[in-house]
């Protein structure tokens, strides 16, 4: 057998930011759900009751053992699996599994049997992780987009070249309405290896973040680089109240129907977040802002829709987002309109 091709994580890493590559992740399908980076595609080599019953023979009877059971587990389906890994794998695909040992060797090994050959990253999936949180532990020079909800932060993020979209990566809005309906957000550990990806790309230049709080949904943006969030100078957005709540409706509402969301079902999505801040709304206005909602939906009245959403911009969110920002003390570097932060910004990260 020819010599096997070895990569380092770290250009497993960068091999990530080009278009065109799938990787192959031969891991468990719960080590895969518990983490995984863009563009991998999860076939074991050995699912989670294999892996727990060579677990277990490994802990009772050494490695020998449980090498041997391994072997006997996974060969029976030795055909299937190589042809499901020939119909995923590219010209520049490479291979892993946890730690780069057994599993990833033996999967190479059949692939070149098969006449594929693909390189397995040393050290495997965990050294990638390291190397993907030495990447969020560096230093970086950031300029947060600042402005109350409903200004379309976003929509400058997603147009300018240097900066990093926190809640595409978090697949949530980021704020209590910003959970999306049918459409779960990765886990934790997802989250922080594709962020990685994203500071990657950048190269260390300077680039933009929109103002979020610590948390987006249930993910949390890792301390070393929130802390430099919370010390950035930033670009404040001034956008009319009904402005921003048109927005919103055109982004919450709107679109989703669009999309094919059935109303009563984004109906009752939104309500259960409304329930959310209930508590801080207080009983009356909760109750005044439902019955609005109720009324907008019934009729498929926009303008009805603009009325709730607004009197939720003023009583809750407004009030938190400046709470929440003169807490962190930010120097602003400049304030205008969505076209005069968007123009300024263009100019800043260039």
């Amino acid at each position: 057998m020819p010599q096997l091709e070895t990569i380092t994580a770290q250009e497993a890493l960068s091999r990530l930011l080009q278009e065109e590559i799938i990787t192959l992740d031969v891991r468990s399908e719960g080590e895969f759900s518990n983490g995984q980076f863009l563009k991998s595609t999860n076939i074991p080599i050995l699912n989670n009751e294999n892996r727990k019953i060579i677990g277990t023979t490994y802990k009772n009877s050494g490695r020998e053992n449980a090498t041997s059971i391994g072997h006997k587990l996974v060969e029976p389906h030795k055909e299937s699996l190589v042809q499901a890994w020939k119909t995923t794998v590219r010209d520049k695909s490479f291979l892993y599994c946890w730690r780069g040992g057994l599993r990833s060797q033996i999967t190479q090994e059949w692939l070149c049997e098969a006449g594929v050959s693909i390189p397995r990253v040393l050290g495997g999936y965990k050294a990638m992780r390291q190397k993907a949180l030495q990447q969020i532990d560096s230093n970086y020079s950031i300029t947060i987009l600042s402005g109350y909800t409903g200004s379309n932060k976003t929509t400058i993020i997603e147009d300018l070249d240097c900066a990093i979209n926190l809640e595409k990566l978090a697949n949530h809005r980021g704020s209590s309405f910003g959970y999306k309906v049918n459409s779960p957000q990765p886990s934790q550990t997802t989250f922080e290896n594709n962020l990685s990806l994203e500071l990657l790309r950048l190269h260390h230049k300077p680039f933009t973040l929109e103002d979020e709080s610590h948390l987006i949904g249930r993910r949390s943006i890792p301390n070393p680089l929130y802390d430099q969030m919370c010390e950035a100078p930033c670009v404040f957005i001034e956008t009319p109240p009904t402005q921003r709540a048109q927005n919103i409706y055109r982004l919450y509402i709107e679109r989703e129907l669009n999309q094919g969301i059935e109303a009563e079902t984004l109906k009752a999505h939104h309500t259960q977040a409304l329930q959310r801040i209930q508590r801080k709304l207080g009983g009356l206005l909760y109750s005044e802002i439902l019955k609005k909602m109720s009324e907008a939906y019934e009729h498929s009245d926009a303008d009805l829709h603009i009325v709730w959403i607004e009197k939720i911009l003023k009583n809750y969110y407004d009030k938190m987002y400046l709470f929440a920002f003169n807490k962190k003390n930010r120097r602003i570097l400049f304030r205008g309109s969505f076209d005069e932060c968007h123009k300024f910004l263009e100019r800043h990260s260039t």
